[in-house]
């Protein structure tokens, strides 16, 4: 047993020094195919993929091996590694909106969505139900699939095309908040044969909770191919029985001291799935007189870290193109 544990832990290593040769394959799976590794350890390589890249074990085979490299060798060269957000992200957001309400020269229309956009006397008019409002420049940062639905009827529908068809990572989110911390055996508990996970968050961000609480999310990974509405049903119902088991076997009396649930059985991590089927939308499209970023969109990393490249991307963009001499 212990010589197995010394070749297993040998071939993580191996792997792992050698990631950069990824790159040089079209997805993991032809990386993997290749590969005289145990089935243990490209069982863990897909487990990796997809806990990070939030898609299925078998999706994460179809990951671009250059993606791969290029993630893995940032996250391991990173001397600013990505920490916890502390008070979740509604303080980077609130922080956010301070700064742009802050000069008293910009206005914020919350829960206000754009119904039709157009192009008029050399100005962009957006639609919303109770008004319009006319822009020089529009940049849109929303999942791809309500840019193109925006887009229809539209001069620039026929360029958005191509990204018509990009399928997102969708998962069920199952939290808790409880009273008390009812047993801390793990930060993080995996089940990869029902495609689960669970995080303590507070083990990791005290803000988040009350004195003595604890928080615990729950995230299943979904498949997306059903034949009916039926079937779709049963198999989410399963998948929160599955979970409950998951909470009911490492967290034992959940049920008593549970003060808060929330569960979205369809909930958006990214707008696409970083997959060779699908293909992610650049900041600049040819044809297209508009800014794109977001997750869908062509950037560093995966995620929140694509969102901020293509953000900042975008913003150098405009700076650029109206000579304004700000640093960002």
């Amino acid at each position: 047993m212990r010589s197995r544990r010394c070749r297993f832990v040998g071939e993580i290593s191996a792997i792992i020094a050698h990631i950069h040769k990824v790159k040089n394959y079209e997805t993991l799976g032809d990386y993997l195919a290749q590969s005289d590794a145990d089935e243990d350890v490209k069982e863990l390589w897909e487990h990796l993929v997809c806990s990070n890249f939030f898609i299925t074990p078998e999706e994460a085979r179809k990951v671009p091996g250059e993606v791969i490299s290029e993630y893995y060798h940032n996250l391991f060269l990173s001397s600013r590694p990505v920490n916890y957000v502390l008070g979740s992200w509604a303080v980077i957001t609130n922080q956010l909106r301070q700064k742009i309400e802050l000069p008293g020269t910009w206005e914020m229309a919350l829960k206000e969505g754009v119904e039709e956009i157009r192009y008029e006397d050399r100005k962009y008019v957006l639609k919303t139900k109770t008004r319009e409002l006319v822009f020089d420049k529009v940049i849109f940062a929303m999942p791809v699939q309500q840019i193109c639905k925006l887009m229809k009827g539209t001069p620039w529908e026929p360029f958005m095309a191509p990204f018509e068809e990009n399928t997102p990572t969708e998962v069920m989110v199952y939290d808790i908040g409880l009273n008390k911390v009812v047993a801390r055996p793990f930060s993080y508990i995996s089940d990869m044969d029902n495609k689960l996970f669970i995080s303590d968050v507070s083990a990791t961000d005290h803000t988040l909770v009350p004195d003595g609480g604890q928080l615990l999310q729950g995230i299943a990974y979904l498949s997306d191919n059903f034949s009916n509405e039926e079937e779709r049903k049963a198999y989410l119902d399963s998948k929160t029985k599955q979970m409950e088991d998951l909470f009911d076997h490492y967290y034992p009396g959940w049920r008593d001291e549970t003060a808060v649930k929330r569960v979205s059985k369809k909930a958006m991590v990214a707008s696409v799935k970083n997959i060779v089927t699908n293909q992610l939308l650049p900041t600049r499209l040819e044809n297209v007189p508009f800014y794109f970023c977001g997750d869908g969109c062509e950037g560093k990393g995966e995620l929140a870290e694509r969102s901020f490249s293509s953000a900042r991307k975008v913003a150098k963009a405009i700076m650029e193109e109206v000579k304004v001499p700000v640093r960002i």
